[in-house]
């Protein structure tokens, strides 16, 4: 990992989109260099990013439980060729900053609800997968699935006639087309990945077209639960041979100070064009 510098109230070296130079950087696409820890999370945010990826453009969103691999490495080499470049922006968003994708759609769990009188139950109440019903049990065997929770009777509505559970993934899949599916068959009265959020955050959002991918990094600081009262966006675009290039920054004024990142709303530190504008659309 490069050598991080703390900037001290300034902003002119605090990673500037100046004149949108490409950088073409050799073995962008090799991993080697990251930590354990730091693949895991960018296995993670790709991951999060195809979700959304199918879901927009509704792909596959809603039948393929499956996280679908074609974008998911379009999206994970791209994260790590902005990681191996030498954009002056890389430093701020990928250490200083350490910007991940923080909320959208939910890769691990989905609620379940049955009814209580059915009898197969017994075996998920005893945190075991098999419940004798194939369509289930194929299910859960295929894509790795287990019990993390039986929601006991003293914790449930009174008069309740379902029994309450949560199914888990150890690795990221699409819950959206899981809960459609558990909710296509007669044996579960509900089901729902439950990938609803409230408010705004940093985050990293995506888009991608034949021939590039689309990052956009925000960081999001103040009243976030309302939007958050300051916003900051680094536009980054990625090749299919890896080549990275910044291609447009906008929103409020960013600085260091003490080594945490400050900001002065609706003050730009470089004059980008139509930048308020650019805050509406995304917002």
């Amino acid at each position: 990992m490069r050598q991080k510098v703390i900037l001290f109230l300034i902003i002119s070296n605090l990673g500037i989109c100046k004149d949108n130079p490409v950088y073409e950087d050799l073995n962008q696409f090799d991993d080697s260099s990251l930590s354990e820890e730091l693949k895991s999370q960018y296995i993670e945010d790709a991951s999060r990013l195809t979700v959304g990826e199918m879901r927009k453009k509704r792909f596959h969103y809603d039948t393929h439980i499956a996280i679908d691999d074609s974008i998911f490495n379009r999206y994970y080499s791209s994260l790590v060729s902005i990681y191996n470049s030498f954009l002056p922006v890389r430093d701020t968003i990928v250490d200083s900053l350490e910007l991940h994708t923080n909320h959208g759609p939910n890769l691990y769990f989905v609620s379940v609800t049955t009814n209580k009188e059915a009898t197969w139950t017994k075996f998920w109440k005893n945190g075991k997968s098999f419940t004798g019903i194939e369509i289930i049990d194929s299910t859960m065997k295929k894509h790795s699935l287990s019990i993390s929770q039986f929601i006991p009777k003293h914790r449930q509505m009174r008069n309740s006639n379902n029994d309450y559970f949560t199914m888990k993934s150890d690795t990221p899949i699409n819950t959206n087309a899981l809960s459609i599916f558990l909710n296509s068959t007669k044996y579960i009265v509900r089901s729902s990945s439950g990938s609803a959020y409230i408010g705004d955050i940093s985050n990293i959002y995506g888009d991608m077209n034949e021939n590039n991918v689309i990052l956009t990094y925000r960081l999001g600081m103040g009243d976030c639960p309302a939007g958050c009262t300051c916003v900051h966006r680094w536009i980054i675009q990625v090749d299919r041979n890896g080549n990275v290039k910044c291609i447009d920054q906008n929103g409020d004024y960013i600085y260091f100070e003490s080594g945490k990142a400050k900001c002065k709303e609706n003050k730009l530190d470089i004059p980008y064009p139509d930048w308020k504008r650019s805050i509406r659309n995304y917002r």
